[in-house]
């Protein structure tokens, strides 16, 4: 919801590019932050999944730092899926060359 976009503004981000998968969050944090660190001018959002976002913009991937939030996942009895295995893997945490 902008967290942590707006944690890395005020420590001195001059760009963030910011990678959420859930369009509904983005719009709460657009609406109801109250730093609107959405509207930023150093701020880029792009909404698709973090790996794709790392394969489709290699090149344009800039060092500095990734920070990766806690997911927030919920699961259901009717479900195996593990998301948390899906993006918390050895070629995530490696080197921007690996993604």
């Amino acid at each position: 919801m902008g967290n942590d976009v707006e944690a890395a503004l005020r420590a001195g981000a001059r760009r963030v590019d910011a990678v959420d998968i859930d369009p509904l969050i983005v719009r709460l944090g657009r609406r109801l932050h109250p730093e609107k660190p959405y509207s930023d001018r150093g701020f880029m959002l792009h909404v698709e999944d973090a790996r794709s976002f790392f394969h489709s913009h290699k090149a344009k991937v800039r060092p500095g730092g990734v920070q990766f939030s806690r997911l927030a996942v919920v699961f259901s009895s009717h479900t195996s899926l593990r998301l948390d295995n899906y993006i918390y893997t050895l070629e995530s945490f490696g080197r921007q060359e690996s993604c």
